[in-house]
C-alpha cells in the first residue's frame, strides 16, 4: 500500500485504522467479498493527519541548585 510506505509503517496498521474507523476509506469489492480493496482519499489522509499531529514533548522544568548550608567537614 502506498499509505504504508508513506507513513513507513506496514500495511497492517492502516487496514487496522479502517477497521476501527479511525481513518476513512471505501471498498471497491463487491459485498460480502473476501478481499475487500479499500481506497483512501486524499482528504481523508489530510483529515487523519491533522487530527493526529505529533507533538514535540515538553522541556523538563530545570531544577536550580542546592545551596549548602552548614557543611561538616569530618576530613581535612
Amino acid at each position: 500500500m502506498e499509505l504504508a510506505e508513506h507513513w513507513q509503517c506496514s500495511t497492517e496498521h492502516v487496514l487496522d485504522l479502517i477497521h476501527q474507523k479511525r481513518l476513512k476509506a471505501f471498498s471497491l469489492s463487491k459485498p460480502g467479498s473476501k478481499r475487500p480493496r479499500y481506497r483512501i482519499t486524499d482528504e481523508a489522509v489530510a483529515e487523519y493527519e491533522a487530527q493526529h499531529q505529533a507533538q514535540a514533548p515538553a522541556k523538563p522544568a530545570t531544577r536550580r541548585p542546592r545551596k549548602r548550608e552548614a557543611v561538616i567537614q569530618f576530613y581535612k
